[in-house]
Formats: structure tokens, sequence, C-alpha cells
């Protein structure tokens, strides 16, 4: 597992996502063997196929990667705005990232970026963090023995941290 707090980087792909040829050659065989079978009789399920595979054969396959986001405020009363995007340039696609907001994507096809956290208190702007709040972003790699099964870290993937916890990370981490 990966966690951060108040986390940015420059626009990347997850090149380790991506399957080698041979489990992309193992999934094109399979689906290439119900589409010539007999046994595909629903026209959806046919359809379905068919996209698979001709999407496998234009990108080949990738993992999916599984991010989380939690905003951690010390005062909950007087609370800081906190601004952050998570970013596509290769679709031309940008979201804001919100209190436990989560995405699933194919990171190992799309450049993406997460921008710098801007946090504004009192009329103030905190660039980077501020004492008060902090974005405390996990996610979890898949090793290559378990992308063969990728729903065996869902629950993982989509844990909810305790603020005793993110306390802990905070001070672990020098400001």
């Amino acid at each position: 597992m990966i966690a951060t707090i108040n986390f940015s980087c420059t626009s990347h792909c997850d090149e380790k996502d991506v399957l080698p040829d041979d489990e992309t050659n193992e999934m094109v065989t399979k689906v290439s063997e119900i589409l010539n079978s007999n046994k595909t009789t629903d026209k959806n399920r046919y359809n379905e196929a068919k996209c698979t595979l001709d999407s496998l054969l234009s990108w080949g396959c990738c993992v999916p990667t599984t991010c989380c986001y939690q905003h951690v405020q010390s005062n909950t009363t007087h609370p800081v705005d906190i601004i952050q995007y998570f970013c596509i340039p290769t679709l031309g696609v940008c979201y804001q990232i919100k209190h436990y907001w989560l995405h699933c994507f194919l990171a190992g096809f799309f450049s993406h970026y997460t921008s710098v956290v801007v946090f504004v208190k009192d009329g103030l702007v905190f660039v980077g963090e501020c004492q008060e709040a902090d974005i405390f972003a996990w996610g979890v790699v898949l090793e290559k023995k378990k992308r063969r099964d990728l729903w065996t870290t869902l629950e993982e993937q989509t844990m909810i941290f305790s603020i005793p916890l993110v306390e802990k990370m905070r001070s672990m981490c020098p400001r």
C-alpha cells in the first residue's frame, strides 16, 4: 500500500501497471475463443466480447489503479478550504479532489498528475501545507502474483483511515 500526506506529482504514466505481452496475448486468445465459439448466442454478450477484444488489441491490458483521499482537519469549527485537482491531460479532464473521494482508472495508459494542494483559511492562502489541515491519500499497488485476481485487494483499496493513524503519520513527517 502507498500512503501520502499532501501529495502532488508531475504528469506521468504508471508503466508498471501495464501487463506483459504474454498475459495480454493470453487474454486475447481467451476472448477470441469466446467470440469464435457457438456458446455466445446472446447478442449483448457477443458485442461485449468484441469490444473487449478490440480494446485489448488497440491498447493492451493494464491493471486498474485506485486512489482514495481524505481531508483531515484539526479544527472542524472553522474548517480550512482545501483545493486540489486530479488531472488526466491526455483525456483533457480535471477533477477537484473532495473529502472521501475515490477514483479508479487505467494509470498505465493515460498520463495523469495530482496538483499541489492549496489551503485557504481566514483569507490566507497556504500552498503545499497548512498546520490545521492535510489531505491524506492512499492506494494499493498490486504485486505481479496478485494481478490475476484484481479484486483481492478491493477491501484494502477502499479503507478509510482513522484520525489517530493520520496523526501518527503526520508526526513522522517533518514540516
